[in-house]
């Protein structure tokens, strides 16, 4: 194997590394974005008991910000995503 074969595989490793790393600390700073939004003015259990679709988790987040919840909409997107993949209807 030459010099060269050895550098691309061990870029290649670090790479596939540095992808499913901040894979995971993106979903855990958008888990941690939910927690802390959403649990401003009401348990945190009340959105995880409810199941919805992507447009039953936008209806229900748009209503939040109606009511005063401050979240920006690239805030807002992060969090319609996780709960929809988190907490999909049934």
């Amino acid at each position: 194997m030459s010099v060269i074969t050895i550098k691309i595989i061990g870029f290649g490793i670090m790479m596939s590394f540095l992808f499913f790393y901040s894979g995971e600390a993106s979903a855990n700073e958008t888990q941690k974005l939910f927690e802390v939004k959403c649990s401003q003015c009401h348990t945190i259990e009340y959105p995880k008991s409810e199941r919805h679709d992507l447009q039953g988790w936008t209806d229900k987040v748009n209503l939040m910000r109606s009511y005063g919840c401050k979240l920006t909409d690239e805030e807002a997107n992060k969090i319609i995503d996780y709960l929809t993949k988190t907490y999909p209807k049934k």
